[in-house]
């Protein structure tokens, strides 16, 4: 009777064993990070039956929102998702005219159709924003570390460096 108690034991731990073990991520996780290279401020126009501007905010959980202005005044939110492959799923349920838009984000680049039901369609088209964070442009400057006759001259141009002696 102890050796079966004590089998069943056995099987119950290595059965939670088999079953607690993972790769240590959960589905949203995974999601997480695959959307994290969309993640960000998108802007960009619009053309079809009126023009404008467009702006975009995609979050770490893949959820977007933003809003289209026509320059001729006219104005919606949007809401929607963007896939881990990027497709891109809009719509302004608080519009006057119902719409639905399908897009794609790929390498920083936004594009897709608007459509806006009784008006007609809108091509849309963008990029990711640059956080104000990331370095742009070329920064140079030397430096002479004290008691030493001989400097480093740095060059840092969009984010790569690169050093030389004089």
């Amino acid at each position: 009777m102890k050796k079966i108690l004590k089998m069943i034991v056995i099987a119950l731990s290595v059965l939670v064993l088999v079953t607690g073990c993972g790769d240590g991520s959960s589905s949203n996780d995974s999601q997480s990070a695959i959307n994290a290279s969309v993640v960000g401020k998108y802007t960009g126009t619009f053309q079809g039956f009126t023009q404008g501007q467009w702006t975009l905010t995609v979050d770490n959980a893949g959820k977007v929102t933003g809003s289209f202005l026509a320059y001729s005044g006219g104005a919606a939110e949007v809401e929607g998702t963007v896939t881990a492959s990027g497709e891109l799923q809009l719509s302004s349920p608080k519009s006057t005219y119902p719409a639905q838009s399908a897009g794609m984000i790929t390498n920083s680049q936004v594009s897709g159709v608007w459509k806006i039901t009784g008006l007609g369609e809108l091509n849309f088209q963008g990029t990711k924003d640059r956080p104000e964070s990331e370095p742009s442009g070329t920064y140079t400057w030397m430096t002479v570390p004290p008691g030493v006759g001989e400097g480093f001259f740095f060059q840092l141009q969009f984010g790569q460096a690169s050093n030389s002696q004089p």
